[in-house]
């Protein structure tokens, strides 16, 4: 069932994250997307963690691969972050946390 989360709980039809087909798995809410069947790629790109939208745990994970990629700009960053989480407004997101960096 799309949508479908744990419990027979439900994603609102209404919600955004609707269309990243979201499931849960060890716990972790990920993404479903259309790089499902690329086996040559590996899991945690095909099936990236969401993080949630204005929390302090998605700020660090920004920062910290901002640091990583020698203070990169806002869009470096959003690559390097994609490659294993989504993170929903990323650019948003990534330009709030850099603000203070």
């Amino acid at each position: 069932m799309v949508g479908e989360i744990c419990n027979n709980q439900q994603i609102s039809e209404k919600s955004s994250l609707i269309k990243l087909n979201p499931t849960l798995k060890d716990g972790l809410m990920i993404m479903q997307g259309r790089f499902g069947n690329q086996y040559n790629m590996p899991e945690h790109m095909r099936h990236p963690i969401i993080l949630p939208k204005d929390s302090r745990i998605t700020e660090l994970i920004i920062l910290k691969h901002h640091q990583s990629t020698a203070h990169s700009g806002p869009e470096l960053t959003l690559r390097n972050v994609r490659l294993q989480f989504w993170v929903p407004g990323g650019r948003r997101q990534i330009r709030n946390a850099l603000k203070f960096d």
